[in-house]
């Protein structure tokens, strides 16, 4: 189960306690409560306890959510678990766009992968002018597990 501080929310969670519009900089973390899953959600909340100036931080269940989340942002994050083949815990970094993102699995909880969320953001003329994913690889034995893997 969640914790009430890292449920998904319409409200963002301000870490620099700046209002909506005056944040420049939006992360996401994209994830579940299962396994190497949680990881999105475990870097996010690791932000969440820092103080930075014109950054907000978020927990989404699933990738659709960023796309009402992405007006008056001009850099965005995005961390999300995913299979790409590498050893479990490799971080990978993608700026969008980049045919690579579509060449990992994220998450295979979600029912509208990133990759295509990024792809319709962007034809919604919605997307900011500079988009990073973060990908770290999860051990696919650990996707219905409580825990995360020792490697994630």
């Amino acid at each position: 189960m969640l914790p009430p501080e890292l449920a998904p929310s319409d409200t963002p969670t301000l870490v620099s306690g700046e209002p909506h519009g005056k944040s420049t900089i939006l992360v996401v973390g994209v994830g579940s409560s299962h396994g190497d899953d949680q990881v999105g959600w475990f870097v996010a909340k690791e932000l969440m306890q820092r103080s930075m100036r014109n950054c907000q931080v978020r927990i989404a269940a699933t990738p659709l959510e960023i796309l009402n989340w992405l007006e008056d942002f001009t850099l965005v994050h995005v961390i999300d678990a995913c299979q790409g083949g590498g050893p479990p815990g490799t971080i990978y970094r993608f700026s969008w766009p980049c045919s690579e993102i579509g060449q990992r699995e994220w998450s295979g909880t979600h029912d509208f992968d990133l990759a295509s969320v990024l792809g319709l953001a962007h034809q919604l003329d919605q997307l900011p002018s500079r988009v990073f994913v973060w990908g770290i690889e999860m051990n696919s034995t650990h996707r219905q597990v409580d825990a995360p893997s020792n490697e994630v």
